[in-house]
């Protein structure tokens, strides 16, 4: 379970990097942080966030398939749509 999570954090400092969201991320955590989104994008996935950064901690919903769509909704964020 912790190698997959790990597996997943990777893939999403991959993906939110190619989003422009300037992610980071420990080796070995579960955790990977990002520059805040905007609203809309915040209110559907609900990151913490603190300090202008949001956090996703890498749990059985957070698949690689939640972070492509993660990174497609702060895509769509920085082109100036709302979903």
């Amino acid at each position: 379970m912790v190698a997959r999570g790990q597996d997943v954090a990777a893939h999403a400092l991959e993906q939110l990097d190619s989003a422009g969201a300037s992610p980071q991320h420990l080796p070995g955590s579960l955790t990977v942080t990002f520059e805040q989104p905007p609203t809309w994008v915040s209110d559907k996935w609900r990151p913490r966030s603190e300090g202008g950064l949001a956090r996703i901690t890498i749990t059985g919903p957070m698949t690689h398939a939640a972070v492509e769509e993660l990174a497609a909704d702060l895509r769509s964020a920085r082109r100036g749509a709302a979903a």
